[in-house]
Protein backbone atom coordinates (compact mmCIF):
# COMPACT_ATOMS: atom_id res chain seq x y z
CA UNK A 1 0.00 0.00 0.00
CA UNK A 2 1.02 3.53 -0.96
CA UNK A 3 1.75 6.44 1.41
CA UNK A 4 -1.12 8.27 -0.37
CA UNK A 5 -3.61 5.45 -0.34
CA UNK A 6 -2.92 4.98 3.56
CA UNK A 7 -3.62 8.84 4.30
CA UNK A 8 -6.53 8.69 2.18
CA UNK A 9 -7.70 5.69 4.24
CA UNK A 10 -7.39 7.74 7.38
CA UNK A 11 -9.30 10.78 6.22
CA UNK A 12 -12.36 8.78 4.86
CA UNK A 13 -12.22 7.32 8.58
CA UNK A 14 -12.60 10.22 10.27
CA UNK A 15 -15.30 11.53 8.47
CA UNK A 16 -15.68 15.22 5.80
CA UNK A 17 -13.78 17.79 6.63
CA UNK A 18 -14.90 21.42 8.43
CA UNK A 19 -15.03 23.03 5.43
CA UNK A 20 -17.03 20.18 3.45
CA UNK A 21 -19.86 20.95 6.18
CA UNK A 22 -20.51 24.11 5.15
CA UNK A 23 -21.47 22.96 1.21
CA UNK A 24 -24.23 20.34 3.79
CA UNK A 25 -28.00 21.15 3.29
CA UNK A 26 -29.75 20.94 7.27
CA UNK A 27 -31.75 17.86 5.32
CA UNK A 28 -28.10 16.06 5.48
CA UNK A 29 -27.79 17.16 8.65
CA UNK A 30 -27.81 14.46 11.98
CA UNK A 31 -30.83 15.07 14.10
CA UNK A 32 -28.36 16.26 17.16
CA UNK A 33 -26.94 18.27 14.42
CA UNK A 34 -30.16 19.99 13.85
CA UNK A 35 -30.68 20.40 17.59
CA UNK A 36 -27.33 22.38 18.05
CA UNK A 37 -27.30 24.43 15.39
CA UNK A 38 -31.19 25.90 16.23
CA UNK A 39 -29.95 26.62 19.96
CA UNK A 40 -27.24 28.44 18.55
CA UNK A 41 -29.88 30.94 16.75
CA UNK A 42 -31.76 30.86 19.97
CA UNK A 43 -28.72 32.28 21.45
CA UNK A 44 -27.87 34.59 18.84
CA UNK A 45 -31.17 35.87 18.48
CA UNK A 46 -31.61 39.72 20.08
CA UNK A 47 -33.73 40.59 23.36
CA UNK A 48 -36.01 43.33 23.37
CA UNK A 49 -35.17 46.69 24.68
CA UNK A 50 -37.74 45.35 27.68
CA UNK A 51 -35.74 42.52 28.43
CA UNK A 52 -31.87 44.79 28.16
CA UNK A 53 -33.79 47.11 30.41
CA UNK A 54 -34.64 44.43 33.13
CA UNK A 55 -31.05 42.40 32.64
CA UNK A 56 -29.30 46.19 33.11
CA UNK A 57 -31.71 46.75 36.35
CA UNK A 58 -30.71 43.78 38.17
CA UNK A 59 -27.07 44.25 37.00
CA UNK A 60 -27.00 47.03 38.75
CA UNK A 61 -28.89 46.22 41.78
CA UNK A 62 -26.32 43.48 42.43
CA UNK A 63 -23.25 45.76 41.95
CA UNK A 64 -24.87 47.85 44.87
CA UNK A 65 -25.42 45.24 46.81
CA UNK A 66 -21.87 44.01 46.80
CA UNK A 67 -20.04 46.91 46.97
CA UNK A 68 -21.91 47.47 50.34
CA UNK A 69 -21.21 44.56 51.51
CA UNK A 70 -17.56 45.30 50.60
CA UNK A 71 -17.56 48.80 52.24
CA UNK A 72 -19.31 48.38 55.03
CA UNK A 73 -16.60 47.70 57.61
CA UNK A 74 -15.21 50.83 56.54
CA UNK A 75 -17.93 52.85 57.03
CA UNK A 76 -18.29 51.49 60.87
CA UNK A 77 -14.78 52.28 61.18
CA UNK A 78 -15.13 55.59 60.08
CA UNK A 79 -18.23 56.05 62.15
CA UNK A 80 -15.79 55.22 65.36
CA UNK A 81 -13.16 57.36 64.16
CA UNK A 82 -15.05 60.46 64.12
CA UNK A 83 -16.98 59.59 67.37
CA UNK A 84 -13.62 59.05 69.11
CA UNK A 85 -11.95 62.27 67.72
CA UNK A 86 -15.13 64.28 68.91
CA UNK A 87 -14.88 62.62 72.15
CA UNK A 88 -10.98 63.91 72.59
CA UNK A 89 -12.07 67.42 71.63
CA UNK A 90 -14.98 67.69 73.78
CA UNK A 91 -12.79 66.82 76.59
CA UNK A 92 -10.38 68.95 75.20
CA UNK A 93 -12.54 71.76 74.40
CA UNK A 94 -15.29 71.33 77.38
CA UNK A 95 -15.06 74.26 80.20
CA UNK A 96 -12.84 72.96 82.98
CA UNK A 97 -14.14 73.12 86.52
CA UNK A 98 -13.09 76.04 88.37
CA UNK A 99 -12.75 76.06 92.25
CA UNK A 100 -14.42 78.75 94.16
CA UNK A 101 -14.40 79.78 97.54
CA UNK A 102 -18.11 78.19 97.74
CA UNK A 103 -16.89 74.85 96.59
CA UNK A 104 -14.03 74.57 98.95
CA UNK A 105 -14.02 71.66 100.82
CA UNK A 106 -13.01 71.38 104.44
CA UNK A 107 -10.19 71.47 105.76
CA UNK A 108 -9.15 73.84 103.20
CA UNK A 109 -5.41 75.07 104.05
CA UNK A 110 -3.71 78.55 103.25
CA UNK A 111 -0.28 79.09 102.83
CA UNK A 112 0.39 82.35 104.57
CA UNK A 113 2.91 84.27 102.55
CA UNK A 114 2.60 81.20 99.53
CA UNK A 115 4.16 78.71 102.66
CA UNK A 116 6.82 80.99 103.64
CA UNK A 117 8.06 78.12 106.47
CA UNK A 118 9.07 76.12 103.39
CA UNK A 119 9.70 78.94 100.18
CA UNK A 120 11.02 82.21 100.13
CA UNK A 121 8.24 83.86 101.03
CA UNK A 122 5.49 85.65 98.97
CA UNK A 123 7.93 84.83 95.60
CA UNK A 124 6.62 83.46 92.39
CA UNK A 125 8.09 79.70 93.51
CA UNK A 126 6.15 80.20 96.47
CA UNK A 127 2.83 80.83 95.30
CA UNK A 128 3.41 77.94 92.59
CA UNK A 129 4.04 75.39 94.73
CA UNK A 130 1.44 76.04 97.20
CA UNK A 131 -0.67 75.92 94.09
CA UNK A 132 0.60 73.13 93.27
CA UNK A 133 -0.33 70.96 95.99
CA UNK A 134 -3.56 72.80 96.28
CA UNK A 135 -3.31 75.08 99.21
CA UNK A 136 -4.42 78.79 98.46
CA UNK A 137 -1.99 81.27 98.40
CA UNK A 138 -2.48 83.75 101.38
CA UNK A 139 -0.13 86.10 100.13
CA UNK A 140 0.87 89.72 101.47
CA UNK A 141 1.26 92.58 99.01
CA UNK A 142 3.28 95.73 99.16
CA UNK A 143 3.48 99.06 97.16
CA UNK A 144 6.16 100.54 95.51
CA UNK A 145 7.29 103.81 94.66
CA UNK A 146 5.27 104.13 91.39
CA UNK A 147 1.84 102.81 93.13
CA UNK A 148 2.72 99.13 91.53
CA UNK A 149 0.92 96.21 93.56
CA UNK A 150 3.35 93.40 94.55
CA UNK A 151 3.60 90.26 96.81
CA UNK A 152 6.04 91.08 99.89
CA UNK A 153 6.35 89.86 102.83
CA UNK A 154 6.13 92.15 106.30
CA UNK A 155 9.84 93.54 106.84
CA UNK A 156 9.68 93.45 110.59
CA UNK A 157 8.82 89.69 110.29
CA UNK A 158 11.65 89.18 107.61
CA UNK A 159 14.54 91.00 108.86
CA UNK A 160 14.38 89.13 112.18
CA UNK A 161 12.46 91.27 114.36
CA UNK A 162 15.26 94.74 113.79
CA UNK A 163 13.73 97.90 114.39
CA UNK A 164 14.37 100.58 111.94
CA UNK A 165 15.40 104.21 113.32
CA UNK A 166 12.76 106.35 114.23
CA UNK A 167 10.75 107.87 111.59
CA UNK A 168 12.56 105.17 108.97
CA UNK A 169 11.04 101.97 107.68
CA UNK A 170 12.23 98.83 107.36
CA UNK A 171 13.82 97.36 104.04
CA UNK A 172 12.06 94.93 102.29
CA UNK A 173 13.06 91.13 102.37
CA UNK A 174 16.50 90.77 100.19
CA UNK A 175 16.34 94.60 99.57
CA UNK A 176 18.51 97.49 101.08
CA UNK A 177 15.25 99.90 100.75
CA UNK A 178 11.56 99.82 101.60
CA UNK A 179 8.68 99.03 99.17
CA UNK A 180 7.67 102.03 99.04
CA UNK A 181 11.30 103.11 97.86
CA UNK A 182 12.11 100.92 95.19
CA UNK A 183 10.95 100.58 91.40
CA UNK A 184 9.39 98.57 89.70
CA UNK A 185 12.96 97.51 88.08
CA UNK A 186 14.83 97.65 91.30
CA UNK A 187 12.13 95.01 92.52
CA UNK A 188 12.20 92.92 89.66
CA UNK A 189 16.21 92.70 89.33
CA UNK A 190 16.82 91.66 93.30
CA UNK A 191 15.73 87.98 95.41
CA UNK A 192 13.98 87.28 98.15
CA UNK A 193 16.09 84.92 100.82
CA UNK A 194 15.21 81.08 101.35
CA UNK A 195 13.35 80.87 104.97
CA UNK A 196 16.34 78.16 105.33
CA UNK A 197 20.59 78.07 104.55
CA UNK A 198 20.13 75.39 102.28
CA UNK A 199 17.10 76.98 100.60
CA UNK A 200 17.06 78.76 97.30
CA UNK A 201 16.56 82.64 96.59
CA UNK A 202 13.34 83.11 95.57
CA UNK A 203 11.49 85.37 92.09
CA UNK A 204 10.20 89.08 92.76
CA UNK A 205 6.78 89.12 91.41
CA UNK A 206 4.12 91.92 90.81
CA UNK A 207 0.38 91.13 92.18
CA UNK A 208 -0.63 91.35 88.53
CA UNK A 209 1.22 88.42 87.13
CA UNK A 210 1.24 86.22 89.88
CA UNK A 211 -2.63 86.39 89.45
CA UNK A 212 -2.34 86.19 85.75
CA UNK A 213 -0.75 82.90 86.24
CA UNK A 214 -2.70 80.79 88.75
CA UNK A 215 -6.19 83.01 88.89
CA UNK A 216 -7.89 80.03 86.96
CA UNK A 217 -6.35 77.33 89.30
CA UNK A 218 -7.46 78.14 92.89
CA UNK A 219 -8.83 80.25 95.28
CA UNK A 220 -6.55 83.90 96.68
CA UNK A 221 -6.58 85.10 99.90
CA UNK A 222 -4.69 88.34 99.73
CA UNK A 223 -3.60 90.58 102.78
CA UNK A 224 -4.38 94.12 102.25
CA UNK A 225 -4.21 96.78 104.34
CA UNK A 226 -4.85 99.91 101.89
CA UNK A 227 -7.27 101.04 99.31
CA UNK A 228 -4.80 100.67 96.54
CA UNK A 229 -4.08 97.62 97.19
CA UNK A 230 -7.70 96.42 97.31
CA UNK A 231 -8.52 98.18 94.29
CA UNK A 232 -5.77 96.16 92.56
CA UNK A 233 -6.87 92.86 93.70
CA UNK A 234 -10.46 93.68 93.09
CA UNK A 235 -10.04 94.75 89.52
CA UNK A 236 -7.91 91.63 88.86
CA UNK A 237 -10.53 89.14 90.11
CA UNK A 238 -13.57 91.17 88.23
CA UNK A 239 -11.63 91.49 85.12
CA UNK A 240 -11.28 87.20 85.18
CA UNK A 241 -14.64 87.21 86.40
CA UNK A 242 -12.73 85.55 89.59
CA UNK A 243 -14.71 87.05 92.42
CA UNK A 244 -16.20 84.46 94.09
CA UNK A 245 -12.60 82.96 93.96
CA UNK A 246 -11.24 85.29 96.26
CA UNK A 247 -10.68 86.36 99.99
CA UNK A 248 -9.77 89.63 101.22
CA UNK A 249 -8.18 89.55 104.81
CA UNK A 250 -8.10 92.70 106.43
CA UNK A 251 -8.66 94.20 109.66
CA UNK A 252 -9.89 97.09 108.07
CA UNK A 253 -13.76 97.75 108.69
CA UNK A 254 -13.83 100.05 105.38
CA UNK A 255 -12.11 97.84 103.37
CA UNK A 256 -14.15 94.98 104.07
CA UNK A 257 -17.16 96.68 103.61
CA UNK A 258 -15.83 97.59 99.42
CA UNK A 259 -15.01 94.10 99.34
CA UNK A 260 -17.67 92.88 100.25
CA UNK A 261 -19.67 95.06 98.09
CA UNK A 262 -17.87 94.17 95.34
CA UNK A 263 -19.05 90.52 95.67
CA UNK A 264 -15.87 89.39 97.71
CA UNK A 265 -15.89 88.03 101.15
CA UNK A 266 -13.89 89.34 103.23
CA UNK A 267 -11.83 87.96 106.85
CA UNK A 268 -10.78 89.33 109.94
CA UNK A 269 -7.52 89.04 110.87
CA UNK A 270 -7.65 91.84 113.69
CA UNK A 271 -7.40 91.08 117.26
CA UNK A 272 -10.80 89.22 118.30
CA UNK A 273 -11.17 90.65 121.85
CA UNK A 274 -11.87 94.18 120.48
CA UNK A 275 -14.36 92.95 118.85
CA UNK A 276 -17.56 90.95 118.52
CA UNK A 277 -18.91 88.62 115.69
CA UNK A 278 -22.04 90.65 115.26
CA UNK A 279 -19.81 94.18 114.72
CA UNK A 280 -17.66 92.02 112.23
CA UNK A 281 -20.88 91.06 110.36
CA UNK A 282 -21.92 94.61 110.40
CA UNK A 283 -18.85 95.90 109.24
CA UNK A 284 -19.05 93.30 105.96
CA UNK A 285 -17.16 90.49 107.28
CA UNK A 286 -18.63 86.98 106.60
CA UNK A 287 -15.13 85.27 107.76
CA UNK A 288 -12.36 85.76 110.85
CA UNK A 289 -9.23 84.12 111.68
CA UNK A 290 -9.63 82.18 115.40
CA UNK A 291 -7.00 80.87 117.33
CA UNK A 292 -7.44 77.30 117.67
CA UNK A 293 -6.97 77.35 121.40
CA UNK A 294 -9.49 79.69 122.22
CA UNK A 295 -12.06 78.80 124.65
CA UNK A 296 -14.42 80.50 122.97
CA UNK A 297 -13.83 78.23 120.00
CA UNK A 298 -17.03 77.17 119.68
CA UNK A 299 -19.18 80.11 119.78
CA UNK A 300 -17.30 81.70 116.87
CA UNK A 301 -17.98 78.34 115.24
CA UNK A 302 -21.72 78.87 115.81
CA UNK A 303 -21.58 82.75 115.54
CA UNK A 304 -22.40 82.78 111.20
CA UNK A 305 -19.33 83.40 110.40
CA UNK A 306 -17.16 81.45 108.65
CA UNK A 307 -13.77 80.50 110.78
CA UNK A 308 -10.72 79.68 109.80
CA UNK A 309 -8.30 78.91 112.17
CA UNK A 310 -4.74 79.75 113.26
CA UNK A 311 -1.98 77.96 115.50
CA UNK A 312 -2.80 74.33 114.80
CA UNK A 313 -0.09 72.19 115.43
CA UNK A 314 -1.12 68.60 113.69
CA UNK A 315 -3.16 67.20 110.67
CA UNK A 316 -4.84 65.10 113.24
CA UNK A 317 -5.76 68.68 115.12
CA UNK A 318 -6.64 69.81 112.14
CA UNK A 319 -9.20 67.33 111.29
CA UNK A 320 -11.02 67.53 114.56
CA UNK A 321 -11.02 71.31 114.45
CA UNK A 322 -13.41 70.54 110.55
CA UNK A 323 -15.38 68.57 112.57
CA UNK A 324 -16.13 70.76 115.08
CA UNK A 325 -17.50 73.43 112.21
CA UNK A 326 -13.87 75.07 111.24
CA UNK A 327 -13.36 75.62 106.97
CA UNK A 328 -9.94 75.46 107.34
CA UNK A 329 -6.11 76.62 108.42
CA UNK A 330 -4.14 79.31 108.16
CA UNK A 331 -0.70 78.53 108.29
CA UNK A 332 3.04 79.12 106.94
CA UNK A 333 4.16 75.64 106.58
CA UNK A 334 1.01 73.84 105.21
CA UNK A 335 2.88 70.72 104.48
CA UNK A 336 2.70 70.22 108.26
CA UNK A 337 -0.94 69.81 108.58
CA UNK A 338 -2.12 68.32 104.73
CA UNK A 339 1.12 67.02 103.51
CA UNK A 340 0.84 65.89 100.04
CA UNK A 341 0.36 62.67 99.10
CA UNK A 342 3.51 61.13 98.31
CA UNK A 343 5.74 63.27 100.03
CA UNK A 344 6.55 66.94 99.17
CA UNK A 345 8.74 66.97 96.02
Amino acid sequence: MTVAKAKKDREDARGPRMDDLSDLTPQNLSRAARRRQAQARARATPVSPEEQAKWEAKTAAAEARKGERTNAPFIVLGVVAVLVIALFAWNALKPKEQLTVGALHAPAVAALDGGGAAYPPDSAEAVGESVKFGYLPAVELQELADGTVVLGAEPEAADGGEAAGAGEAASAPGFSQPYAQLSPEEFAEGSIPAPREDGRAGTPVTWEDAYADFAEATVFMPAVDTRAELDAVLDAAAARERLDALIVRTEDAGLARAAADAGAPALFTGDLPATTAEQLETAGFSMAAVPADREDLTAWIESGLQVWATGVSSAEQLGELAEQGVQGALTANPFELQPPEGGED
